[in-house]
C-alpha cells in the first residue's frame, strides 16, 4: 500500500508535500546510518525517490534527495548522484558530491577533482576540504574511531591531494583561498617530505592577502608549523 501512496505524494502539485516526504526519507536514511532503523531498499520506492531527487522542479525537494538515497550503493543510485553533481543549485551539487564520495563508485575521485574548478565558490572550497577529510578522518582530532591513514582504494595520496588543493591558494575568491588553507593545514603535516614552495606561498598570504580572514588563517598556520609569517 505504501508504494502507491508514495507515488501519489511525489507526483502531487504540492511542492511542500513532496519536500516533506523527501525530508522524512532522508531522516530515515540518517537513522539507518546509526543503526536505528533500516535503509529504504524497496526498488519501487527508490525509483520514485531517485526520479524526484534528480528531476523535481523544486530545489528544496531535490536538496534532500542525495541524503534520502544514501546507504544503498547500487548502479541506479550512483547514476542519480552523478547526474545531481550537475544540478543547477550549487548546494545540491555539494550534497550530491558528499554522498557520491561515500559510495563505492570508482569514478568518485575524478568527480571530486572536477569540483576543484566548479563555478561556485562554495563547491570549490568544499572540494578542498574533502581532500583533507579523506586523509585526516574526523574533524575532531580526539576522534579515534577513524584511522587517518586508511583511505579507500584508488584515492589520491597525501602528496597528490596537496598538489590538487594548492592551486586554490590563487583562487580569486577569499572563501576558496581560506578553504584551501584550512585543508592544507591538515594535509601538510601528514606529508613526509617538506613542501617549502607551499609554505613560502602561505607566508606570502599571511602578509599580503587582501582578505583579513585569509591572512589570519595563514598566520595561524605559520605559528602552528613554527614558521614566522613575517612583518605586518
Amino acid at each position: 500500500r505504501g508504494i502507491p501512496a508514495l507515488r501519489k505524494a511525489m507526483s502531487s502539485d504540492d511542492a511542500r508535500l513532496r519536500e516533506e516526504v523527501m525530508t522524512r526519507a532522508s531522516f530515515l536514511a540518517m537513522f539507518a546510518d546509526i543503526g536505528a532503523g533500516p535503509y529504504i531498499t524497496n526498488s519501487d520506492a527508490r525509483a520514485i525517490l531517485r526520479d524526484r531527487a534528480e528531476n523535481d522542479p523544486s530545489s528544496r525537494v531535490r536538496l534532500y534527495g542525495p541524503g534520502a538515497l544514501r546507504g544503498v550503493n547500487n548502479e541506479a543510485t550512483i547514476k542519480t548522484l552523478i547526474a545531481m553533481c550537475d544540478d543547477e543549485a550549487d548546494y545540491i551539487r555539494n550534497y550530491s558530491l558528499q554522498y557520491l564520495l561515500e559510495s563505492n563508485h570508482p569514478g568518485r575521485w575524478e568527480m571530486l577533482k572536477r569540483f576543484l574548478t566548479d563555478k561556485a565558490t562554495r563547491c570549490r572550497a568544499q572540494a578542498a576540504w574533502h581532500y583533507a577529510e579523506l586523509h585526516a578522518g574526523s574533524e575532531d582530532p580526539a576522534d579515534d574511531l577513524v584511522d587517518p591513514f586508511e583511505i579507500p582504494a584508488g584515492a589520491p595520496t597525501v602528496a597528490e591531494s596537496i598538489a590538487l588543493v594548492a592551486p586554490l591558494l590563487n583562487d580569486p575568491e577569499a572563501d576558496v583561498r581560506d578553504g584551501a588553507l584550512r585543508a592544507l593545514s591538515r594535509l601538510l603535516p601528514l606529508h613526509k617530505e617538506s613542501v617549502p614552495m607551499h609554505i613560502d606561498f602561505i607566508r606570502k598570504l599571511a602578509t599580503d592577502d587582501e582578505s583579513a580572514k585569509v591572512r589570519h588563517r595563514a598566520r595561524r598556520m605559520m605559528r602552528d608549523t613554527g614558521s614566522q609569517p613575517g612583518p605586518g
